[in-house]
């Protein structure tokens, strides 16, 4: 696997992972247990990046931050059915990255969460000056 580069842009981020789980999917054994995973695994890891797209196109703090999380929890979904595709096909250079790349992923959500909280309940928010 070639390295690949930083993308500070989280939409663009979020979509290379999806395409590269899919890529990695694709190195499924054909079998109940492959194509079981692999469905999990696409479901899962193509999530953050459209519910981020609609946290984007959030209609007030409150939706925003609903997204965000649904983003979080597809996240950690997404670490937990790489981790059984490690265990059960063994590990891969793509799997490595993928695994490192969520881990990544879930702490960006999480601080966007929290800072996202912190900004909401600031005095400056509460009088409409944000």
């Amino acid at each position: 696997m070639e390295k690949m580069e930083p993308i500070f842009n989280l939409r663009e981020r979020t979509l290379r992972f999806a395409v590269q789980i899919v890529t990695y999917v694709r190195t499924f054994p054909r079998d109940v247990a492959g194509f079981e995973i692999g469905k999990q695994l696409v479901r899962a890891g193509c999530s953050p990046g459209s519910n981020y797209e609609e946290a984007d196109a959030a209609g007030g703090t409150k939706d925003f931050i609903f997204k965000l999380r649904t983003c979080l929890k597809e996240s950690q979904e997404t670490r937990y059915w790489l981790s059984v595709s490690k265990a059960a096909f063994g590990e891969s250079e793509l799997n490595a990255w993928l695994l490192q790349e969520v881990h990544e992923l879930i702490l960006i959500f999480n601080s966007m969460i929290a800072k996202t909280i912190t900004r909401s309940k600031s005095p400056k928010a509460q009088d409409g000056q944000t």
